[in-house]
C-alpha cells in the first residue's frame, strides 16, 4: 500500500522536486492529516513521530478534546541554564517553540481551518532555512495559539521527555512506572536524534547531556 493509494497528493511531484526527503516528509505528514480528518470519520485524530515512544495512556489529550479542537506540547517551559551547551534558547526561536512530532485534534470547523492554513504553507514553504526562519512544518505552529482559538498547550512534563527539555525533567523508575520530576508519570518519550554512529550521546542536536546522566 502506498500513501497514493489512501491519500491524494496532486502537488506531490513538484514537491518531491523541490524537498529534501526529511522536508517532503513534513510536509506530507500535514497534507495526509487533513485529507484523514476530513474523509475517514474519525473521532479524533493523533499524530507521533515514528521515533517517539508512549509509556502510558493518552486519555488526558481526549479529555482536553472535549473543550479544544487542538492539543500541542511545548519544547521546554523552563529557561536554559546560561552556558555555551546545546539546545539553547537561540536554537529554539529558529526551530520552533512547540514540537510538531505530536498533536491531536478532532473533526471541526476550527481544526479544518488549521490544517488548511497550515497545509496552505506546505507546498513551498517547508524547508530548512534559519536564516530565513524556516523550520519546516515546525515553525508555523508558533502562530497556533495567535490565530485560531481552542489551541491547548499541554505543558505536562510527563508529556514529550526529549533532549530538549532535559534540563527540567527528571526522570526516574518508581513502583515499576517511569516518572518525570517525581510526581508525572511518563507519558511519551521522544528519541529524536539519536544516532548509532554516537551511541553514548542522548541526541546529535545537543551536547548538554550523555545517557550516563540519565541513568534510568
Amino acid at each position: 500500500m502506498t500513501l497514493h493509494s489512501f491519500c491524494p497528493l496532486p502537488h506531490f511531484a513538484e514537491m518531491a522536486q523541490q524537498y529534501s526527503v526529511l522536508e517532503l516528509n513534513c510536509a506530507v505528514k500535514v497534507l495526509a492529516g487533513q485529507h484523514f480528518l476530513q474523509e475517514a470519520h474519525l473521532d479524533h485524530l493523533f499524530y507521533l513521530d515514528s521515533d517517539i515512544y508512549v509509556w502510558h495512556d493518552l486519555i488526558d489529550v481526549v479529555s482536553f478534546l472535549q473543550t479544544n479542537d487542538w492539543v500541542m506540547t511545548p519544547h521546554f517551559t523552563h529557561p536554559y541554564p546560561a552556558d555555551d551547551c546545546l539546545p539553547n534558547e537561540r536554537v529554539t526561536l529558529r526551530s520552533g517553540l512547540y514540537n510538531a512530532g505530536f498533536f491531536a485534534t478532532k473533526p471541526g470547523e476550527n481544526a479544518r481551518a488549521i490544517f488548511n492554513w497550515w497545509a496552505g504553507h506546505m507546498r513551498n514553504e517547508c524547508y530548512y532555512d534559519f536564516a530565513e526562519g524556516m523550520g519546516v512544518d515546525q515553525n508555523w505552529l508558533n502562530l497556533l495559539p495567535i490565530l485560531f482559538s481552542g489551541v491547548k498547550v499541554w505543558e505536562d512534563p510527563g508529556a514529550n521527555l526529549a533532549y530538549w527539555n532535559l534540563h527540567e525533567r527528571n526522570l526516574s523508575f518508581v513502583h515499576k512506572s517511569y516518572w518525570v520530576n517525581e510526581t508525572f508519570r511518563l507519558r511519551f518519550a521522544h528519541i529524536s536524534g539519536y544516532s548509532f554512529d554516537q551511541a553514548q550521546s542522548i541526541s546529535r542536536h545537543q551536547n548538554r547531556y550523555q545517557w550516563q546522566d540519565q541513568p534510568v
